[in-house]
């Protein structure tokens, strides 16, 4: 989905129109004369819508459950969310969490501009449970370290940038909304950060050589579609920590690693094979997953000792 302005208006009436349809909202009471123009622009990379809001006005809304995750960043102005388990403010420069996809909630905005993330849950506890086993469950709202807050601005920003590039390539959009949920869940203290148990024992009996080799030949199977470490893990007939240790142990690498190497593998075989001008590195390292065209490339250089363009011209 292409990047769009959803709304760009001056009159308050039409903006709460369009906050409650977008936004689900029950109830809106304004609290105050608008200033400015307010303006909502929206884009989806894979399970993460990406949201860009400038509200020059204050008013409080209560809000349904939303079912989803979010994330975001006051750019400017200050936001209050209120629900049954903490009521918090945050103001300018500060990251903010809403972390129960089941909960009701209040907001209210402070002539607020702000950019956030609303993630599937589904993605969220696919990346938890590969980490911990278990359900996420975050156990505070805001960032473990201002370290961390900056990663979040900085992958958000990375995001909004390729968006437009991942809606023609399931693989990049895939890849881009996963390394944004897993920001977004290393920055907010949570149940995934956890000491070793017994199950990690059991992990560690079932990562055995014949386990790796039903991960690694589905993973060369099926590299030109949308699979996670769950789908991996299934295939192999093992729990995701057994995979992610059978991989570091016979490999000394990762099943996401592995992937992207036979993915890069793949894009090498159609650089050679590509036609004179028929096609581009960038449009080629989209296809198999890889937002980032300077990476690509380095990595590219790294495995075959020339660029990604040098292959493509050298016929």
């Amino acid at each position: 989905m292409p990047h769009r302005f959803v709304l760009e208006s001056g009159d308050p009436d039409v903006a709460y129109e369009a906050i409650r349809t977008i936004y689900r909202t029950a109830r809106i009471a304004a609290a105050g004369e608008h200033r400015r123009r307010i303006r909502i622009a929206q884009q989806v990379v894979g399970a993460i819508e990406l949201h860009r809001v400038s509200f020059p006005l204050r008013f409080h809304a209560t809000s349904p459950p939303l079912g989803t995750l979010v994330v975001g960043r006051v750019r400017d102005g200050a936001i209050t969310y209120r629900d049954r388990r903490r009521c918090d403010h945050y103001a300018a420069g500060e990251l903010y969490l809403l972390g129960d996809p089941g909960c009701e909630y209040d907001t209210a905005v402070h002539t607020v501009d702000a950019a956030f993330a609303r993630i599937d849950y589904r993605l969220i506890n696919q990346i938890a449970e590969a980490e911990s086993g278990a359900p996420i469950r975050f156990t505070g709202f805001r960032p473990i370290s201002d370290a961390l807050a900056a990663r979040w601005a900085h992958t958000y920003d990375f995001a909004r940038h390729n968006a437009d590039t991942a809606a023609g390539s399931p693989l990049l959009a895939d890849s881009v909304s996963r390394v944004l949920a897993t920001t977004a869940l290393a920055a907010f203290p949570s149940n995934v950060l956890r000491d070793p148990t017994i199950e990690d024992r059991h992990d560690a009996h079932d990562a055995h050589p014949a386990a790796l080799r039903r991960a690694i030949a589905y993973i060369e199977s099926g590299a030109d579609r949308t699979i996670g470490l769950a789908d991996i893990a299934g295939a192999a007939h093992v729990s995701i920590r057994a995979l992610q240790l059978a991989f570091r142990r016979h490999l000394d690498t990762t099943p996401v690693a592995y992937l992207r190497r036979v993915r890069l593998a793949h894009a090498h075989r159609d650089l050679v094979h590509a036609a004179p001008g028929t096609v581009t590195a960038a449009e080629l390292a989209a296809r198999w997953g890889f937002a980032d065209l300077g990476r690509f490339t380095d990595r590219y250089h790294a495995a075959y000792g020339c660029t990604p363009t040098q292959t493509l011209h050298h016929r």
